[in-house]
C-alpha cells in the first residue's frame, strides 16, 4: 500500500529545482523523472518512455491555444487511460493553465476529458498539478501546488487514494483526490485581513498586544473547528450551520450580542457540554434545539 509519508519526503526533499539542475532543461528533465519515479513507483502508474532515450513521449503543440504559452509537452505516465501529462508554459497562471487543458481536450491525449496536468514555468520554485473537472459545460480548475516552501501532507495523504493497484474505479479516486483541496492563497489573504481587523479592534480597547493575538488566534481556530464539522454534517446536518447560524441572529433584532450572547453560548456551552447535562433556553425552539443537540 502507498505510504503518504514516502510520497511527502519525496515531495519535500526532491521537489527542489536547485537540487535538480542549472539550467532549465535539466530541470526539466530531472522532474520529468520525479513525477515518473512518483507515478510508477509509488503509486503504480505505468511508465511511457519516448523514442530515441527522451523521457516521456512528446506532445506537438504547434497547434495548441496560443493564450496557454506553452513550450513543451510531454506524455509521462498512464493507468487505465488515466494520463499523466507534463506541460512547461512561459508562466504559472491559471488562464494559461486553462488555455492548455482546452488544447489537451482537443486532442488525443485527454482519452476520457479527464487527466492530470503538471504545469512548470522557467525560474519558478513550485508545479502546479492540476486535474480539470468537466460539468454543465464547464471547466473546474483544481490543482495542488508543489515543490520549494510548499507543505506537503495534505497533498501527499491525498495522492494515497490515486494507487493504481486498487481495484476501486481509478477515475472515481482521482476524483476524490483532487475534492480535497490545500488551503488556498487567497484564504490565506482573507485569513490575514480578519486577523489584523479583529486584532486591531481589541488594541483599541486598550487590551495588551499579546492578549489581542491570543484571542484572535483563538477565535479563528475555533471559526475554523465549526467549518470542518459543518463540512461533515455533525452539526444538525446542516452543512450552511454557521451562515444559518448567523443569520438567525441577525433576523432576531437583538443588537451587538452576536459575540457575547451567541459566539459564547455556541463555543462555551453547546460545544463544551455533554448533550445529557445541556439545557440551553436563551434562544427560539429552533437555535435552542440545535445547540442542545451538538455532540
Amino acid at each position: 500500500m502507498t505510504s503518504a509519508f514516502e510520497i511527502k519526503k519525496l515531495l519535500d526533499n526532491e521537489l527542489k529545482p536547485d537540487i535538480m539542475g542549472k539550467t532549465f532543461e535539466e530541470i526539466n528533465k530531472n522532474a520529468i523523472s520525479f513525477f515518473q519515479k512518483l507515478f510508477v513507483e509509488q503509486l503504480n502508474f505505468d511508465l511511457i518512455e519516448g523514442d530515441f532515450g527522451e523521457i516521456g513521449e512528446n506532445i506537438p503543440i504547434k497547434d495548441w491555444n496560443k493564450a496557454a504559452e506553452a513550450q513543451k509537452a510531454y506524455f509521462i505516465s498512464e493507468k487505465d487511460d488515466f494520463r499523466i501529462i507534463y506541460v512547461t508554459t512561459k508562466k504559472l497562471t491559471r488562464n494559461r493553465e486553462r488555455s492548455a487543458i482546452s488544447s489537451l481536450k482537443r486532442e488525443r491525449w485527454a482519452i476520457k476529458g479527464e487527466y492530470i496536468c503538471i504545469f512548470y514555468a522557467e525560474e519558478s520554485v513550485i508545479w502546479h498539478m492540476v486535474c480539470p473537472h468537466y460539468t454543465e459545460g464547464k471547466t473546474i480548475i483544481r490543482r495542488y501546488i508543489l515543490g520549494s516552501g510548499e507543505n506537503h501532507r495534505t497533498v501527499s495523504e491525498n495522492l494515497t487514494m490515486m494507487d493504481a493497484s486498487f481495484t476501486e474505479p481509478l477515475f472515481d479516486r482521482v476524483q476524490e483526490a483532487f475534492k480535497i483541496q490545500v488551503v488556498t492563497e487567497k484564504f490565506y489573504e482573507r485569513y490575514k485581513e480578519v486577523f489584523e481587523e479583529i486584532k486591531d479592534h481589541l488594541l483599541i480597547q486598550k487590551i495588551k498586544v499579546s492578549d489581542a493575538k491570543k484571542f484572535t488566534h483563538l477565535l479563528l481556530n475555533r471559526f475554523m473547528f465549526i467549518y470542518f464539522i459543518q463540512k461533515k454534517g455533525w452539526i444538525n446536518n446542516d452543512k450552511n450551520f454557521m451562515f444559518n447560524f448567523s443569520n438567525k441572529y441577525l433576523n432576531s433584532g437583538e443588537k451587538n450580542h452576536f459575540y457575547e450572547k451567541w459566539i459564547k453560548m455556541l463555543f462555551f456551552k453547546a460545544m463544551s457540554i455533554p448533550i445529557s447535562e445541556k439545557s440551553i433556553n436563551q434562544f427560539d425552539n429552533d437555535v435552542n434545539n440545535v445547540l442542545n443537540n451538538i455532540p
